[in-house]
């Protein structure tokens, strides 16, 4: 599987600020192994409880300088290109990794396949409405994420031995180093009352100058990443 465009299924997790070192010289941001800090300076240690790191002007290359360590890529755990972006020292959404290296789940896989067929089979609003009574119903429902996917597929193909999803088994894409992540900055678009507006804290505003900025670690275009997927499907689709 080829990027084509940057992809990134979020952990869940954040990298907070107070992991980062932004190197504006070099267009770069460092995720700092703060672990190995702790573990190696005794002097990082004593100021660790000290730091302000809710403070807006808090940067974690300048306390380190502060307490005498210059040093600073000595503890890099790895680095992120910003590649053009515009970058404020903030979190970063984490990329899903195991092992601490990234990959995607092939769960994440699948749904963009199911995606893709519903969509060229015309099924797709089918799909939304079955996902949004799933929803509504969520609390009556056990396991309500398989039930979506099952009902969903019941309504599209009539019956789940019908589906062609029975068949399709894909494994999670292998890892890759951190050198295939780049960061970027990520905007959201809301479609309120037919007008485009851009997502911030505080509300939907029109020009997406004023959006609030989500930066996330993700495969930078031209990654390659294999996984296995399942013949049976392969050949229901060939007839």
């Amino acid at each position: 599987m080829e990027i084509i465009s940057p992809t990134v299924v979020t952990s869940g997790n954040n990298i907070n600020g107070f992991e980062l070192i932004y190197d504006r010289r070099n267009d770069k941001v460092y995720v700092m192994n703060i672990m190995k800090l702790i573990k190696n300076s005794r002097r990082y240690i004593d100021a660790f409880f000290t730091f302000d790191y809710n403070s807006r002007d808090f940067r974690l290359e300048n306390k380190l300088k502060e307490i005498g360590i210059n040093n600073y890529l000595n503890y890099v755990k790895y680095e992120l290109s910003l590649n053009g972006t515009s970058f404020k020292p903030n979190s970063i959404k984490e990329i899903t990794k195991t092992s601490g290296k990234p990959y995607i789940p092939g769960s994440t896989i699948k749904g963009a396949i199911r995606s893709s067929l519903t969509r060229v089979l015309n099924r797709e609003n089918d799909y939304k409405i079955s996902l949004d009574e799933t929803a509504r119903r969520s609390n009556e429902i056990r396991n309500p994420e398989k039930q979506a996917d099952n009902k969903a597929e019941e309504r599209i193909f009539g019956s789940p031995n019908n589906s062609p999803f029975r068949l399709l088994r894909i494994s999670d894409t292998e890892t890759k180093d951190y050198s295939d992540l780049e960061l970027y900055d990520v905007k959201v678009m809301n479609i309120c009352n037919n007008r485009v507006k851009w997502y911030t804290r505080s509300g939907n505003v029109d020009n997406i100058e004023g959006a609030t900025s989500i930066y996330v670690e993700a495969f930078k275009e031209g990654t390659i990443l294999k996984g296995q997927l399942s013949q049976g499907f392969l050949k229901l689709l060939k007839t």
